[in-house]
């Protein structure tokens, strides 16, 4: 982004999809997270598994289902034609497996590139806070 203006523009329009793609998460809303991840996407887990787009999509409800997430401490840094998004997410999950939700700190860097017309995730990095 040339100017502060379309700056601004960049990251108001990124951190509204990025609300989207966490309500489709908690929603398991699978059409609205193929339009909001790009073919590309690197997910990187806290335990360190990486996924595809088509793996961490077909997963999704599976391994672990999303019961809330919470964000917090938001901060973009808009360059051209990519908004990288910095939060911290309070997250309530259930694991595969497991008998009782589990509430989950995490520190994640959202990389969006624009792909067209449209933004699109293209990485995620999850990092569990002790």
């Amino acid at each position: 982004m040339k100017d502060s203006a379309s700056s601004a523009g960049a990251e108001a329009v990124v951190l509204e999809l990025e609300r989207q793609r966490r309500a489709a998460l908690v929603a398991g809303d699978r059409p609205a997270l193929e339009a909001l991840l790009s073919e590309d996407l690197l997910h990187i887990h806290t335990d360190g598994k990486a996924d595809t787009k088509g793996y961490f999509l077909d997963q999704l409800g599976r391994r672990v289902r999303f019961l809330s997430i919470t964000p917090a401490a938001e901060q973009a840094i808009v360059r051209d034609g990519c908004v990288v998004i910095s939060a911290e997410l309070a997250l309530v999950v259930q694991a595969q497996g497991m008998d009782a939700p589990l509430n989950m700190q995490n520190r994640v860097l959202s990389v969006w590139a624009q792909e067209g017309d449209a933004w699109r995730q293209v990485a995620y990095q999850a990092t569990r806070i002790p």
